[in-house]
């Protein structure tokens, strides 16, 4: 069965019951879809090319994160003290401000459930800026601030983002000589590993944390693709980079993702997620995350 095309796509998550906006360069030639839910972006088409992977079994109704695009962890990286992946992604977030080509999204810690509040008891606000500009990127800026007067607090954060890609082909570069953690290595004496490889590919589960990486852009690499075959990945104030496909049996335990679609996507992840991020009383903290597309070089 043929993948959705992305104007099927476009469909599909206009069906959510939940706010979203729509972006458009003035070009004419990208837009983005963001989900107020989570503050999600779940579509970024360039030339009429896809370029985000969203699960056609992804949940868009609120009830729970949305499989797919560009969720935002915030404040805890996967299992904690809290739930998976923290509270960013599951709430609806308030648009501040509107452009043709970019949008302003907020979320505070008045906007928690008690529940939530109790697991991350500080004032805080998040603010999220999206834009696709003229020269088709995807510019995505996340600014934390801590509104506490006295107290210091901790966070992990990550942008998570899937790419549409063919996963047998793809390749991700720019990792080499990089130490990673293997989170599937069952032997945790040697879980720690250094990327030996100047070309990361998927053939089996792959979840790993680069760790203290340089600013040194990534390139995700898919020949398969009819027009843009190379994604590159820049960052400002993520140290880690986190690559993953859940392959075969991981996917058939996800009830929001289809048993084969492992085949058709990668998260390539920049994140602060190894080490807590501190933020001292009244400071701001920005990470941010361009992607660029290009035909092979």
């Amino acid at each position: 069965m043929a993948a959705p095309s992305a104007e099927e796509k476009k469909q599909e998550v206009s069906k959510s019951p939940l706010g979203q906006v729509q972006l458009q360069n003035a070009k004419a030639t990208a837009s983005v879809i963001i989900h107020l839910f989570g503050a999600c972006v779940t579509s970024w088409t360039v030339d009429g090319e896809e370029q985000l992977f969203v699960s056609s079994k992804a949940k868009l109704d609120g009830s729970k994160a949305i499989r797919g695009g560009i969720p935002l962890v915030y404040p805890q990286f996967g299992p904690g003290k809290m739930k998976q992946h923290g509270f960013a992604r599951v709430y609806s977030w308030t648009l501040q401000k509107q452009e043709s080509n970019s949008a302003v999204l907020r979320l505070c810690d008045d906007d928690l459930s008690a529940d939530w509040k109790a697991q991350f008891p500080y004032k805080f606000a998040l603010q999220y800026t999206v834009q696709i500009r003229d020269d088709n990127s995807l510019h995505t800026e996340l600014t934390v601030e801590n509104l506490e007067t006295q107290k210091t607090f901790d966070f992990t954060v990550l942008f998570h983002s899937y790419f549409k890609v063919n996963a047998a082909q793809v390749r991700v570069l720019g990792l080499k000589g990089v130490s990673f953690e293997d989170k599937v290595e069952k032997d945790q004496n040697v879980s720690m590993k250094k990327e030996e490889n100047e070309e990361v590919t998927i053939t089996q589960e792959t979840d790993r944390i680069y760790l203290d990486i340089n600013n040194k852009e990534i390139v995700v690499l898919d020949p398969s693709k009819s027009k843009y075959q190379q994604i590159t990945i820049a960052r400002s104030n993520f140290v880690d980079v986190v690559v993953w496909n859940p392959w075969i049996e991981k996917a058939k335990n996800m009830s929001d993702f289809d048993d084969a679609e492992y085949k058709n996507m990668i998260c390539v992840e920049p994140g602060s997620v190894a080490k807590p991020v501190n933020i001292a009383a009244n400071e701001r903290k920005k990470f941010t995350q361009t992607l660029s597309v290009a035909t092979k070089k």
